[in-house]
């Protein structure tokens, strides 16, 4: 098959049909924004309590047979329970004073035996007050919602078939038809039961819309239009609807009625049918080239551009008896690589969007205005993420809005309960991460898959997203036994897989892979990479997760125990991570290098030469098997001595400072499990930045730079006045930011300065000088107790000492790794020396060479 994008560069990246098409797809993302979601204002529980039948009692009795119960902190009427009817009937036909004659607490209390009465401040009816979903029933409510979500992960398996088989566009109309008559057989249900089915109807037909509609935008419209499709395009014509369903539903409070009205607004979507076109690609793929050309050329009068006679050729016509399933994702290990890290992301993803989407009847305040505000935050969101994601990674995107989106929600348990609107502004921003987060592994799934498995690579991702949309009203449920776990467990499950996307590949820029073949040349860090690079500390996220589990696990031997059993996940990784290469070859085991270089290749879909190391090479492995390395090299060379020296000293001034700071944090102001999580997550962009600088300037610069900002920072910490805690927390994990960042990149100098025969020796000594480091840092923390901004001093000063020694180190921006000992004394540059050799007479030119082929 052809490159689609060139046969139709023609047509241009705008115009009125791209423009047309673009508006009318939009449209039908409208009514996915109505429906579904109505379930926050239809399964939404009134304030409630039971019902007391007519019968004789005093007005003090009447006031008074409701028992008071604790709440989140505040004495509220008990929505379940209520004193024994029998008993206060008689007390109040004796003439007894609640309160005064008889002591309420000793009365015997019973259920709801007659129902309960609800308040219809705000909703006239609804499937809660109808069918009495509260007290031991009140677990049909986020059952109802599951089914829902239940639907989406059928319409998810199904539509991504049907539409592979039978066309885009017909599955969106059918998809459209079957909404609207689930929605309107859902307002006639007369049982709970019958209300959860047509549920489920609903849920397949909507996420089929959704799919299958995101489909048809992202083939038929320009590279340049697909991005405006799906951000600002279909999500926030998603959004529109979502808006304007609030007010609906303020307007209609009666729940039949509300669901009939939303059912019928699918009638304006029948005259599309004759507007939008199928999709030229699909067509292509099923052999049906002429219609293809038929609609591309009708698009070229509509953009009054005139089409080559010829298209699309004969050979890019694929067999249309050749059908892919669900199987062919299976057949390929980068294929199920990507999709069990992109099932990972959908599912995290899926549980924060729409626990948030559906606790917005839990929020204190309006519940229409909270489900509105709910709704716009989205808008901006949407924005947000149509431009940067013109001129972004789609992978730095993804990861940097989930850690935002999670972050956000893990502080709302530390807002106090008189801040009210300080906490909903917070849940908004974590919205707002979400949604960004929505948005772009919509599109980023969208670019991964070929246009052959584009639609079941979609199907498969938002039917395992079901599994975290039917899990989401179980997180929001377990508010009721505890208001902040549904925010702990979002929270977490969100950072922890921001980590994830980090493995898939890259596509911002790419043209849309047609076939497996060209999926399979996307590569990304899943197919391992093609040339060193520097990746994050994944030791933060554990670092993160620890004051979380910590918090819980109050008891520090039960704490102990957890932590101690997670080593057992890291068993099977000895069967998955290879030996490195470059030591077989130091110790002579030739044939087990290349064992493993071949088994690379074989992972990255290339072939490996006949014979990778020439015979010269084998020759020097087995004399380097009988030459035997240890600590002792260090000291034989001066020029080896003194880097160790310098790069020792670093280590430990680094470790110094590292290991204070994170030590230092149960003493900074405010809780202490808050200020640790806050210090783990400043080592998040710490990381990053590290990456970055250490891909595109020079070591001197990295390693002085980090130093530099870490020890000024930590300098001015203890110049901030008491007044000012929060001034002073945030200066000193800026100067953690500087030092995690110093931290990360002495590992990769240290491991470039060294030659692969003493590496292991060298990085060894170094650690071992870094816990000298390790053991002094609680000593610096002591010394506050006799002056508060000594540590602060010793440290920022120590920072500063190695910012400028580090200096004296030789540069290995764009060098290879040294294999020899010999290698690692050319890297040394004396001022006024060149050296132009290296050992056995090999210029740096052909040693280049040889790295390269490593």
């Amino acid at each position: 098959m052809g490159d689609y994008d060139e046969d139709t560069a023609f047509l241009g990246q705008t115009g009125p049909y791209f423009w047309t098409t673009f508006f009318l797809l939009n449209t039908v993302f409208v009514s996915t924004g109505f429906n579904g979601l109505y379930i926050v204002f239809v399964g939404a529980a009134p304030k409630h309590h039971c019902l007391i039948p007519d019968v004789n009692l005093t007005e003090e009795w009447r006031n008074a047979i409701i028992p008071f119960t604790i709440v989140d902190g505040e004495e509220v009427q008990s929505q379940c329970s209520r004193y024994r009817l029998d008993v206060v009937r008689n007390l109040s036909a004796e003439g007894y004073i609640p309160g005064r004659d008889v002591n309420l607490t000793n009365l015997e209390q019973e259920r709801c035996l007659d129902g309960w009465n609800y308040s219809k401040e705000i909703y006239q009816s609804n499937i809660v007050t109808e069918w009495d979903l509260v007290c031991d029933d009140q677990w049909k409510v986020p059952f109802a919602s599951s089914t829902l979500f239940v639907g989406y992960l059928v319409g998810s398996l199904i539509s991504g078939q049907l539409s592979d088989r039978f066309g885009r566009k017909k599955v969106v109309f059918i998809s459209l038809g079957a909404q609207c008559f689930s929605v309107l057989l859902q307002s006639f249900s007369h049982s709970w039961r019958m209300f959860c089915i047509m549920f489920l109807f609903v849920g397949a037909s909507q996420i089929s819309i959704y799919i299958s509609a995101f489909v048809l935008g992202t083939e038929v419209l320009s590279k340049t239009m697909r991005v405006l499709f799906t951000t600002l395009g279909a999500f926030l014509f998603y959004c529109i609807g979502y808006m304007t369903l609030p007010w609906i539903a303020y307007g209609i409070r009666e729940w039949r009625t509300l669901l009939a009205v939303l059912a019928t607004t699918a009638v304006v979507y029948i005259p599309l049918w004759w507007f939008i076109p199928e999709s030229p690609r699909w067509l292509i793929t099923q052999g049906r080239v002429e219609e293809a050309e038929a609609i591309v050329r009708d698009a070229a009068r509509k953009n009054n551009v005139e089409a080559p006679s010829v298209i699309f050729k004969e050979s890019e016509a694929m067999p249309p008896s050749r059908t892919y399933t669900m199987l062919d994702v299976l057949k390929s290990k980068n294929i199920r690589c990507i999709t069990l890290m992109c099932l990972l992301l959908w599912m995290a993803i899926n549980i924060g969007y729409f626990g948030l989407s559906l606790n917005t009847s839990n929020l204190s305040g309006n519940p229409f205005m909270n489900c509105f505000l709910s709704a716009t935050s989205e808008v901006p969101a949407y924005i947000v993420s149509t431009w940067l994601l013109k001129k972004c990674p789609r992978r730095a995107l993804l990861s940097s809005f989930l850690v935002i989106g999670g972050g956000v929600l893990l502080l709302i348990q530390f807002i106090p309960d008189t801040l009210q609107n300080v906490a909903l502004a917070l849940e908004m921003t974590g919205k707002f991460g979400f949604t960004i987060a929505f948005s772009i592994v919509y599109i980023y799934t969208a670019e991964i898959y070929p246009t052959v498995l584009r639609n079941v690579g979609m199907g498969m991702c938002s039917s395992a997203a079901r599994i975290g949309s039917i899990t989401a009203p179980y997180v929001i449920y377990l508010g009721t036994y505890n208001k902040v776990l549904p925010y702990i467990l979002m929270g977490s499950l969100t950072i922890a897989s921001s980590v994830v996307n980090f493995f898939l590949p890259e596509t911002l820029n790419k043209d849309l892979p047609e076939t497996v073949e060209q999926m399979q040349e996307c590569q990304g860090l899943c197919n391992g990479p093609k040339k060193r690079k520097y990746i994050e500390n994944g030791g933060t996220v554990g670092y993160m997760a620890m004051p979380a589990v910590a918090y819980f696990l109050r008891d520090w031997r039960m704490l102990m125990i957890p932590m101690a059993a997670s080593g057992l996940i890291y068993v099977p990784l000895w069967w998955l991570v290879p030996e490195s290469p470059r030591w077989l070859l130091a110790q002579g085991h030739m044939k087990e290098a290349e064992a493993i270089l071949r088994d690379a290749a074989k992972e990255n879909n290339i072939e490996a030469p006949q014979a990778i190391f020439t015979q010269a090479e084998a020759e020097d492995a087995l004399a380097m098997k009988e030459k035997k390395y240890n600590i002792l090299v260090i000291l034989r060379s001066c020029n080896v001595f003194s880097i160790t020296l310098l790069c020792s000293f670093l280590w430990i001034i680094i470790t110094i400072s590292y290991f204070a700071l994170i030590l230092n944090t149960s003493n900074l102001h405010g809780d202490p499990y808050l200020n640790c999580f806050f210090s783990a997550l400043t080592e998040v962009p710490a990381y990053i930045v590290a990456l970055l600088l250490l891909q595109h300037c020079s070591r001197h610069f990295c390693q002085s730079s980090s130093l530099f900002l870490g020890g000024i920072m930590i300098l001015c910490v203890h110049l901030i006045p008491i007044g000012l805690p929060g001034v002073a927390v945030f200066l000193e994990m800026l100067g953690k930011f500087g030092i995690t960042s110093a931290f990360c990149i002495v590992y990769s100098i240290t491991s470039e300065l060294f030659p692969t025969v003493i590496r292991n020796s060298a990085m060894g000594c170094c650690s071992m000088a870094a816990r000298i480091g390790t053991i002094i840092s609680p000593f610096i923390i002591y010394l506050g107790q006799y002056y508060k901004a000594l540590p602060y001093i010793l440290m920022g000063c120590l920072a500063i000492c190695g910012a400028i020694s580090c200096l004296l180190l030789p540069e290995t921006f764009g060098k290879a790794l040294p294999e020899t000992i010999s290698q690692m004394q050319q890297i040394w540059r004396w001022r006024g020396k060149k050296v132009k050799e290296v050992e056995n007479g090999e210029s740096t030119a052909e040693y280049q060479s040889k790295e390269s082929k490593l």
